[in-house]
């Protein structure tokens, strides 16, 4: 026994230091002391504070989250990633699956905009079984950023129209525009400004619906006709003072930007050639306050949503204009005064011509043209075209007269020119500008 029992001692020794050594070196591995007394229990404790510690990062990287998916979408609208891979990868450590078929980026904004929307959307996103994405919020803009992917384009249009609902429930006046589908995804940047000009054209094409880049149909090209014939028509009643008609033409504006859906751009064109002709106009009176022209900042497309925004300012504009226009009635020549009066007294008689005005006030027809011009801004023969034009649009919408009836009504022998003139002015005909009215297109205030 005594024989035996030293070479246990030995072995007992042996397998003893064996063990400790791996334990010594986990305990170092993992913080704790090697000198503490109960090894076992030392590596337990050492154990649970490395388990704290990787729960506390995964909470610091879930924290971390929004701002690299908020990279990713910023990185991606841009076309940072230089391999398809690359953004699919870099995608998936953010736990997004972006590796689809089809893309597409949408910009979502809402007056009453609350906390926590981004994650109301992102959200929404998990929801689709179909769609992956992620969103940013753009601060300075007041928008929300989205790129969203699915492996088919059914599903993209499922999550704009659940976005659409969620938005309507948290806010009437919310915006969510969405660019054409996209397969390639070195066109993000390409998508991007389609979701942006969607987005721009929200006053125009109202936010009901969700804003299709695809709708958008129009051009400016397609406006310059309408534009030419309308400022022409505006300038006159602008000069010729009838609220009536300048009340009218800004309801023919706005019906046929809704109608036709002109593009954002394409309005640009004759919205500013609007102010500024009705500024022009103000700023040539004399002790005018330079404070009119706060209503430009007002007419800042960017801070309206839809087309009726800009109705109310654009009159009060007219009117206060009209109001000036009165008020400095009384400086007119007198000659003038009266011309303006007789046209308006007898612009329903065919033989009504500037020769026999010019002759019955003394004049000849090429000066009064020119001074009648020079006091009201247009030509009298101008003048006479307007009031016959607006009596006719009065007889077309509440009278059930033949168009060659409201002809000779309205001061004209022959038909077609009347029809040639009135379309010129109107960008329609007689006929269709009463089944516009009758189909309530076209609003005529009686």
């Amino acid at each position: 026994m005594l024989l035996l029992s030293i070479p246990c001692s030995l072995l007992i020794i042996y397998f003893t230091r064996k063990h400790v050594k791996p334990i010594k070196e986990l305990q170092q591995s993992i913080g704790v002391p090697t000198n503490s007394g109960d090894g076992f229990l030392a590596i337990r404790k050492g154990i649970e504070s490395l388990i704290g510690q990787n729960k506390a990062l995964h909470t610091r990287l879930d924290e971390s989250k929004p701002a690299f998916k908020a990279a990713f979408v910023k990185k991606f609208v841009k076309c940072r990633f230089l391999t398809r891979e690359s953004a699919v990868n870099f995608a998936s450590g953010l736990g997004i699956n972006i590796d689809r078929t089809y893309f597409c980026v949408s910009l979502i904004a809402a007056v009453n905009n609350a906390g926590n929307m981004l994650e109301r959307f992102n959200a929404l996103i998990s929801e689709e079984a179909d769609v992956d994405g992620c969103g940013m919020e753009i601060v300075e803009q007041e928008q929300y950023l989205f790129v969203l992917f699915a492996d088919k384009r059914e599903g993209l249009v499922s999550w704009a129209n659940a976005a659409q609902q969620l938005l309507s429930s948290l806010d009437k006046e919310a915006v969510i525009a969405v660019s054409n589908i996209h397969v390639d995804y070195s066109e993000a940047s390409r998508a991007y400004l389609e979701a942006s000009t969607a987005y721009d054209n929200r006053f125009v094409m109202g936010n009901e619906d969700v804003l299709w880049f695809s709708d958008i149909a129009s051009t400016a090209k397609d406006m310059e006709p309408f534009t030419r014939g309308y400022l022409e028509s505006f300038r006159k009643a602008l000069h010729a003072g009838n609220a009536r008609t300048l009340n009218d033409r800004i309801n023919d504006l706005f019906q046929i930007l809704r109608d036709k859906k002109f593009s954002l751009f394409a309005f640009r064109i004759i919205y500013k050639e609007i102010i500024s002709m009705l500024l022009n106009k103000y700023l040539s009176y004399d002790g005018v306050s330079i404070d009119m022209l706060h209503y430009y900042d007002t007419f800042e497309l960017s801070r309206c949503r839809q087309v009726g925004d800009l109705v109310e300012t654009l009159r009060q504009l007219c009117n206060d204009i009209l109001i000036i226009e009165e008020q400095n009635a009384c400086e007119c020549s007198s000659v003038i005064r009266q011309v303006i009066d007789y046209i308006r007294e007898n612009f329903t008689d065919p033989d009504l011509s500037m020769g026999a005005v010019a002759e019955k006030y003394g004049l000849s027809a090429s000066r009064l043209s020119l001074e009648y011009k020079e006091v009201t801004g247009i030509y009298p023969s101008e003048y006479l075209l307007l009031l016959r034009l607006e009596k006719a649009k009065q007889l077309l919408a509440n009278t059930t007269m033949p168009v060659k009836d409201v002809c000779t009504a309205v001061g004209y022998y022959d038909s077609s020119g009347f029809i040639r003139r009135f379309k010129k002015h109107m960008a329609m005909t007689p006929a269709q500008y009463r089944t516009a009215v009758k189909n309530g297109k076209i609003q005529y205030d009686t």
